[in-house]
């Protein structure tokens, strides 16, 4: 009897150790299953997380695209019409010299929107564009009167300029200043500055070396319509070639 007891106790104890190694070893496994599978579902989460930003960053970039097609569409179609009524109802608007006029006339508007569109594209606005565009003009007419050579008042009215655009991007971008008070202060401060240059009254008789420089063409184009262009041609290199 003593016998058959000893036997069952070592074949319950044994029984007893190996499914206590089982179930611990199954236990391990579940444990590692269970961070495999964490693992697995961070994994696969984080994945999921980059291919849905991809997808809206693609999905933003195409609605900007969209959108920017949309507006160069919509506005070539309201120069068409405008050319299409204008050269109908305006006299002499069929030759080639009206529209060289007109290039020409619009290259002074269109290099201050290349300079501004920088602006709006950081989220700022700047509203002495105006004033600037007077002031900078007016010195450089008042330092050629007062014999100042050509090259160095043109020197002179660049670094002016210069001088204004760094202030107005300290003003905005590292004192924090609002760019429509900061832009609108300094169009009232340049008014001011030149009326007092000017006297109040127009500038005329210029150099004529000055004037000469303004008259000067290539391919039957102005000087200010070659600016524009080159300068329209180096943006969108910038634009192209940089985050904007």
């Amino acid at each position: 009897m003593r016998n058959l007891l000893k036997i069952a106790a070592v074949l319950v104890l044994s029984f007893a150790a190996y499914y206590l190694v089982m179930g611990g070893s199954m236990l391990m496994s579940q444990g590692q299953l269970s961070q495999a599978m964490v693992d697995f579902s961070k994994e696969e989460e984080s994945k999921l997380l980059e291919a849905g930003e991809e997808i809206e960053d693609g999905a933003e970039a195409l609605d900007v695209a969209s959108a920017s097609h949309a507006v160069l569409v919509m506005a070539l179609t309201m120069l068409a019409v405008v050319v299409v009524i204008a050269y109908f109802t305006i006299r002499g608007f069929d030759r080639p010299q009206m529209y060289l006029t007109i290039l020409k006339n619009g290259a002074y508007n269109g290099i201050l929107a290349l300079g501004v569109l920088f602006v709006l594209i950081c989220g700022d606005i700047d509203l002495s564009l105006g004033s600037q565009m007077c002031f900078y003009g007016v010195l450089c007419a008042v330092s050629l009167k007062r014999g100042v050579p050509i090259p160095l008042a043109i020197l002179l009215t660049l670094a002016a300029a210069l001088l204004v655009g760094c202030f107005l991007g300290t003003a905005v971008g590292r004192w924090r200043v609002n760019s429509m008070i900061a832009t609108i202060a300094m169009g009232v401060m340049l008014e001011g500055l030149t009326f007092i240059l000017a006297g109040g009254v127009p500038i005329y008789n210029l150099p004529d070396g000055f004037e000469a420089l303004a008259a000067h063409k290539l391919f039957q184009l102005s000087q200010p319509t070659l600016v524009w262009f080159l300068l329209a041609g180096l943006t969108a290199l910038i634009l192209h070639q940089t985050y904007w």
